[in-house]
C-alpha cells in the first residue's frame, strides 16, 4: 500500500515543517561592530529581538492551522479503507498548498511593506547604510512544499474503490 506509506510521511513532514524556520531574514554590518541580527518567521510566531512588528499574522497563523489539517487529514486518509479515505489524502494536499501558498503571498505583502531595501523572499544586497541583508525561504517552508506533493502523490495512488483497496497486495 504505496499511498499508505506516502499518507504517513505527508502527514509527518506536514507536522515537522512547523517546528523550523519558513522564512530568514540576516542584517549584518561590515562597518559597524555588530549587525542587527536575525530574524526567523516560524508558523507560530517569529523569533528575534527587532522582531516586534505587525502585519504579518495572517501568513504565519494560516499556515499554523493549515498545516496540521493537513497532516490530520492525511493521517485520516491512512486510516480510513473505503472511498473517503480517498478523499482525505485530496483535502491534505489541498490543505498543505494553500497554506504554503497564503503564507507566500502573505509575507510576501509584508516584506514589501516593512523592510528597507527587501522587496523579495529572497534578497542578498544592501539593507541600509552600511548593512547587508540575506533573506530566504527556509527548510520549514519547503518540507511544506513536499508535504503538499507527497499528500497529492498519495491521493493519485489511493485506490478508487473500496473493493480495489481490499484487493490490493498488502506492503
Amino acid at each position: 500500500m504505496r499511498w499508505n506509506l506516502l499518507g504517513v510521511v505527508s502527514a509527518a513532514l506536514a507536522f515537522s515543517s512547523l517546528a523550523l524556520p519558513w522564512w530568514v531574514l540576516t542584517v549584518t554590518s561590515d562597518i559597524y561592530t555588530y549587525g542587527l541580527g536575525t530574524i526567523k518567521f516560524y508558523p507560530w510566531g517569529v523569533t528575534g529581538g527587532w522582531a516586534a512588528m505587525e502585519g504579518y499574522a495572517l501568513a504565519l497563523y494560516s499556515a499554523l492551522i493549515l498545516m496540521p489539517i493537513s497532516g490530520i487529514l492525511g493521517l485520516a486518509g491512512v486510516l480510513r479503507t473505503k472511498n473517503s479515505g480517498r478523499g482525505f489524502m485530496l483535502e491534505s494536499a489541498v490543505a498543505a498548498i494553500l497554506g504554503v501558498a497564503v503564507f507566500a503571498f502573505g509575507m510576501q505583502s509584508f516584506i514589501t511593506h516593512v523592510f528597507i531595501n527587501v522587496d523579495s523572499l529572497y534578497y542578498s544586497g544592501e539593507y541600509a547604510k552600511g548593512y547587508g541583508a540575506t533573506a530566504y525561504l527556509a527548510l520549514g517552508f519547503w518540507l511544506a512544499v513536499v508535504s503538499a506533493g507527497i499528500a497529492f502523490l498519495a491521493y493519485l495512488l489511493y485506490p478508487r474503490t473500496a473493493k480495489a483497496a481490499s484487493k490490493e497486495p498488502a506492503g
